[in-house]
């Protein structure tokens, strides 16, 4: 055999080795799923750390315009105004929240000039300006908006609600007799339906402590529920009442009749706070501190940070 054969056979030897096999191919596709399946949970933290900062700012963003228009006008923005409640959730009436009149302190004096208070939020005048999109007021994790906090229980919004945003509610800073620390103003919470806009002061715009954190949807949402008062809520450690996956009561509401007309007792219902966060929902307090808060609270302690002047001793380890 001649030597330029030999050679010949020897580089198409070596070409051979040097290209993969299909079980070397295959085993590298699996190397490289696992190295993914490893990488993917963590560029989702990194990428949910990054966007509940971006919330915690907003937040932060409007506790620095409800502190401005405080230092204006002697008090916090009403949560609501009417002439007399308690409010529906319904597009009736004149429902000015408490967004509207932060516009001017949030760099949105231009929205807040479009606006005519004389006539009402669901106002054919107002439409320009409630169809506005506000990239502040909405959570970059989805699903979340932000609301007021009127009351530390679920109860109609009303004008003797104990929270800080409320029926032509007037509270200034002395008020809040708990301590501003110790106090919520603005959290997060989910547009439960119908969603009347960010303008409207109704439950698109204000929430309460009364349920526990991330549970009002998993009862069917406001929108599909009669309300029931604080004192027939079942008790957390009641062992009769079903159990979700995290082991936490399921409360039950009954379903609004299908067909059944807007109004009553079903559009009275506010909701609490929600959020997409995992484990939890962060908050704005009167101090200016924002906090994320564990679906898990101690749900008494909860309340309490909803109700501005219950006098209550309140353990900060939660």
């Amino acid at each position: 055999m001649s030597r330029s054969v030999v050679a010949h056979g020897n580089l198409a030897t070596r070409a051979m080795r040097g290209g993969f096999t299909l079980v070397e191919m295959l085993i590298t596709i699996a190397i490289v799923g696992i190295l993914l399946a490893l990488l993917l949970p963590a560029v989702m933290t990194a990428r949910e750390s990054a966007r509940r900062h971006s919330c915690a700012n907003h937040l932060s963003q409007l506790l620095i315009a409800t502190e401005n228009y405080a230092a204006a006008h002697g008090v916090l923005p009403p949560g609501t105004i009417e002439a007399k409640g308690p409010i529906q959730s319904v597009p009736v009436g004149y429902h000015m929240g408490w967004l509207a009149q932060l516009l001017p302190y949030f760099e949105q004096g231009n929205v807040y000039d479009q606006i005519d208070f004389s006539v009402g939020a669901y106002h054919a005048r107002n439409a320009a300006a409630r169809d506005i999109g506000l990239s502040l007021l909405h959570c970059p994790s989805g699903g979340s908006s932000y609301a007021g906090c009127h009351h530390d229980v679920e109860a109609p919004i009303d004008a003797d609600n104990h929270g800080v945003l409320f029926l032509n509610s007037a509270i200034g800073w002395n008020d809040l007799l708990d301590g501003r620390a110790q106090t919520i103003l603005i959290g997060e919470r989910f547009n439960l339906g119908p969603n009347l806009g960010w303008m409207s002061g109704t439950r698109s715009t204000l929430a309460n402590t009364g349920t526990p954190i991330n549970l009002t949807s998993r009862l069917g949402g406001p929108a599909f529920a009669v309300g029931i008062s604080a004192e027939e809520l079942p008790a957390l450690d009641d062992p009769a009442q079903p159990r979700d996956d995290a082991s936490r009561p399921v409360w039950q509401f009954q379903p609004q009749a299908p067909g059944q007309a807007p109004g009553g007792a079903a559009a009275l219902v506010v909701g609490g706070f929600e959020s997409m966060h995992p484990g939890g929902a962060q908050f704005g307090f009167g101090d200016g501190s924002v906090r994320f808060l564990s679906q898990d609270v101690d749900h008494l302690t909860y309340q309490r940070l909803g109700h501005r002047a219950d006098g209550a001793l309140l353990d900060e380890r939660y």
